[in-house]
């Protein structure tokens, strides 16, 4: 290579330089380089040595530090999603539109976060309410528990200030009037030794003209699970899982529903023929694409939900007659269905019908197939038939079907599943009560039910169906009277629990026992046959607790309930609790006096309060004399 070569290429480059950089031409002397090079010699010098490694390891890199080091510190300055700077007025139009489109993604991106933060600490407190609702909920089931050491509240004495110009007004809404006259009347029958009436039957068609529907509902649901044969003698808890009827009589209730609910949708023509009204039914309710998967058919209808909603409406010979009509191969399952309906048991049928599902129909596409098999054959106790069963009702009537008599084990888990797997949350009892309510009665836990009933804001009906179930014999009722509401005795059958009746009146009538005291007394009385830990009578406990804690104040509880002798002449008024005259000798024997011994007077001698009325004055002279004598014998 000449000369004239290397001075060429150092023209171009010289040329290419000018033309990239459009930067002056600056020719520095020798002074001025060696003056630039003492500069930098200095700053290098003064950097610390962390400094000058990182410049030597960085910089053989090909990376200007200090370049890199501008950088971020322009990047911490900036706060995180902070708008782009607004730009100048002497910026292009590109740059004003790329400044303007990464300002609208971080907004979008700060209020996206912002909704996020607002949802998680939403969601946050939702769920610590639920955490709260949960453990308030299972330490109130813990109060409940098998543990005997409850609390025993006595009443103690009130001091009341009355104003006597003040009309007594009455307490008892129109509603609680009604059943309180139709209790009364009930007690009349009783005392005069007539026959009892079934006070269940008397308030379910009481409530039908309150017009409330779910409370009909309610009602009538009670009136036809308890419609037992003869009373309960022996302890209802022990026995409720022996009888049968429970279980028949739900199912039945059950199915009576389900009729008039298949009727109302195809017309009450058919109500008279089962047969007619489950064709019309299928027909209504399965299109040619719901048809699909069902194996079998019988005139062009699927067969297996003719035969099934045949047993839903409680009508088994229906459902034998579809068998009969699809054909031979299907007259052992007929028989079968007519055994059960007459209550007859063909083991060797079934056994061939159970090996008969175990080999093909447990597979089957058709669910109401599988779901008639399990219902007649008791197969597949656990399966839900979630394809057929889509109400609770259904749920209920298919487990109740399957339960066959004397099975108490499989009762006992149809209300465990009931009262304590799903519980008060999955049926959202706070809102639907009456849903959960049926339920409950409908496996047989009326005690858990009437509780439901009283912790939401029903006690009138709750107070109303503890007597009647009482009275009906069918009641658990707690082993003392100063148990808690609920209760669960370690010696009774799962998950059954005991009702403190006692609690639920006396906090029911406590409340108008001094405004409507006859109505008190009628109520009182459902106690007659109940018995504090001492022995004594409840009936009599709750009467004299009324007449001393009426106080000096309020003599005219006195002459109510016990009578008085008129002053001008020697008449008797009698007093209300004359009415109960067969708990009269059994007061006394339970107190030990009968007001003639050693011309002492006893706790109830009428002459004795007669005879000392003067000013009615409550605590004075020998009437003080038998308000103690109540005191000291009953409270």
């Amino acid at each position: 290579m000449d000369l004239n070569t290397l001075l060429q290429r150092a023209q171009n480059l010289t040329n290419e330089a000018k033309a990239e950089y459009e930067m002056p031409q600056v020719e520095r002397t020798l002074q001025q380089v060696l003056q630039a090079t003492t500069d930098l010699h200095s700053r290098v010098t003064q950097s610390s040595n962390k400094d000058i490694q990182a410049h030597i390891l960085l910089g053989s890199k090909g990376i200007d530090l200090p370049k890199l080091t501008q950088k971020l510190e322009a990047l911490n300055a900036r706060k995180t999603f902070e708008p782009v700077d607004v730009v100048g007025a002497d910026t292009d139009v590109c740059t004003f539109l790329k400044n303007e489109r990464e300002n609208a993604i971080l907004s979008v991106i700060e209020d996206t976060n912002k909704n996020i933060s607002e949802t998680v600490s939403k969601q946050k407190w939702v769920n610590l309410n639920s955490t709260w609702n949960e453990e308030k909920s299972r330490l109130l089931d813990a109060l409940i528990g098998p543990s005997q050491n409850f609390i025993d509240l006595q009443r103690l004495p009130e001091h009341i200030t009355l104003d006597p110009n003040l009309p007594i007004s009455r307490c008892l809404s129109p509603m609680e009037l009604i059943y309180a006259q139709e209790l009364r009347h009930y007690n009349e029958l009783l005392l005069k030794g007539a026959h009892r009436p079934n006070l269940v039957q008397k308030f379910a068609v009481l409530t039908s003209s309150f017009g409330n529907d779910r409370l009909t509902d309610m009602w009538s649901t009670v009136a036809a699970v308890t419609q037992v044969n003869e009373p309960l003698h022996s302890d209802p808890i022990k026995a409720r899982q022996q009888r049968p009827e429970f279980v028949i009589n739900a199912k039945s209730c059950l199915e009576r529903h389900y009729k008039i609910y298949m009727c109302t949708l195809v017309g009450a023509a058919h109500s008279s023929n089962c047969y007619q009204l489950v064709r019309a039914y299928v027909t209504n309710r399965f299109s040619a694409q719901q048809t699909i998967g069902l194996v079998d058919t019988l005139d062009d209808k699927p067969l297996w939900p003719m035969v099934y909603y045949s047993l839903r409406c409680g009508a088994a010979e229906a459902a034998v007659e579809f068998l009969h009509e699809a054909g031979p191969s299907y007259e052992d399952f007929a028989q079968v269905i007519a055994d059960r309906s007459a209550g007859a048991v063909n083991s060797r049928t079934e056994t061939q019908l159970k090996l008969q599902y175990a080999n093909k129909i447990k597979n089957s596409t058709d669910a109401y197939k599988k779901a008639v098999y399990c219902l007649i054959l008791g197969c597949d106790p656990n399966e839900l038939h979630g394809e057929v069963a889509k109400t609770i009702d259904d749920y209920l009537w298919i487990k109740l079907a399957m339960l066959r008599p004397g099975d108490a084990a499989g009762y006992g888990r149809l209300q465990s599943e009931i009262l304590e797997k799903y519980g008060e949350k999955h049926f959202h009892a706070s809102n639907q009560t009456d849903v959960y309510f049926k339920a409950l009665v409908l496996v047989g836990l009326f005690e858990a039910s009437i509780e439901l009933l009283a912790r939401n804001g029903q006690s009138v009906h709750a107070v109303h169906m503890a007597i009647a179930l009482h009275e009906l014999g069918v009641l658990g009722g707690a082993r003392s009277v100063s148990q808690p509401l609920l209760s669960i005795d370690i010696a009774d059958p799962q998950p059954l629990r005991r009702l403190n009746l006692t609690r639920l009146v006396r906090l029911y009538a406590q409340r108008f026992e001094r405004t409507d005291t006859t109505e008190a007394l009628n109520y009182y009385f459902t106690l007659r046959c109940l018995r504090d830990p001492k022995g004594r009578n409840m009936f009599l406990t709750c009467v004299c607790d009324l007449v001393v804690g009426s106080g000096a104040l309020d003599t005219s509880i006195f002459d109510l309930i016990f009578g008085q002798r008129m002053t001008d002449a020697d008449e008797e008024v009698p007093g209300y609790i004359e009415i109960f005259r067969s708990s009269i000798a059994e007061m006394k024997r339970a107190t030990g006096s009968g007001g003639s011994s050693g011309g002492r007077p006893g706790p109830y001698d009428i002459r004795d309060r007669g005879a000392n009325r003067g000013g009615n004055d409550f605590g004075g002279g020998r009437n003080g004399q038998s308000a103690s004598c109540i005191s000291l014998a009953i409270i």
